[in-house]
C-alpha cells in the first residue's frame, strides 16, 4: 500500500489519500485514518513550499499462522451482528515457547469494545501454537466483523 500525504510548514497532517492500495484492502483505510490521526511529518526547511506532499510506502505483516496450531475463527457476537455493528480488530498476541498465549493485546480497535474484548478473549481461550524455539514470539492477527450485503 501506499500513501500520500499533505503536510503544512509545522508538519502537521492536512489529508492522507490511499495512492495505492493494497491486497489486503481491509486494513487501508483503517491505517490511513491512523496515520491522519498520529503522524506527523518534520517541519519545513526556509526553502520548502508552504504546502508538502510525502509519499508513505506502508508494508503489512505477513500474519501466517505457524502449522500445526489450533486456530479456530471467532464467532460474530450476535448481539453485535443484530445491531449491525461491523469493524476490523488487530491483536498482538506473546506466544510462549510452550505455545501458550502469554499476552493479547489490541493494537487497533474495531470501535466497539465488546468486539475488541470478545476477539482478545477469543483468541485466549482457543487458540494453540505449536512449540516454538526458545524465546518468545510476538504474533500479529487481523479479525473483521463485517455483515454481508
Amino acid at each position: 500500500m501506499e500513501l500520500s500525504i499533505s503536510a503544512d510548514r509545522a508538519g502537521l497532517i492536512r489529508k492522507v489519500e490511499i495512492s495505492k492500495p493494497s491486497k489486503a484492502k481491509i486494513l487501508d483505510e483503517y491505517t490511513r485514518a491512523w496515520v491522519e490521526k498520529h503522524w506527523k511529518m518534520p517541519p519545513a526547511k526556509a526553502s520548502d513550499p508552504d504546502a508538502r506532499k510525502f509519499i508513505a510506502p506502508i508494508v503489512y505483516p505477513k500474519g501466517v499462522k505457524p502449522a500445526g496450531g489450533k486456530y479456530p475463527a471467532p464467532n460474530y457476537p450476535p448481539s453485535m451482528m443484530q445491531r449491525h455493528i461491523q469493524g476490523l480488530v488487530v491483536l498482538e498476541m506473546e506466544v510462549a515457547e510452550s505455545g501458550h498465549i502469554d499476552s493479547a493485546k489490541v493494537l487497533l480497535s474495531s470501535g466497539s469494545k465488546v468486539l475488541d474484548d470478545h476477539t482478545r478473549s477469543w483468541v485466549l481461550n482457543h487458540w494453540v501454537f505449536p512449540v516454538f524455539p526458545p524465546g518468545k514470539k510476538l504474533i500479529l492477527w487481523c479479525c473483521e466483523y463485517r455483515i454481508a450485503n
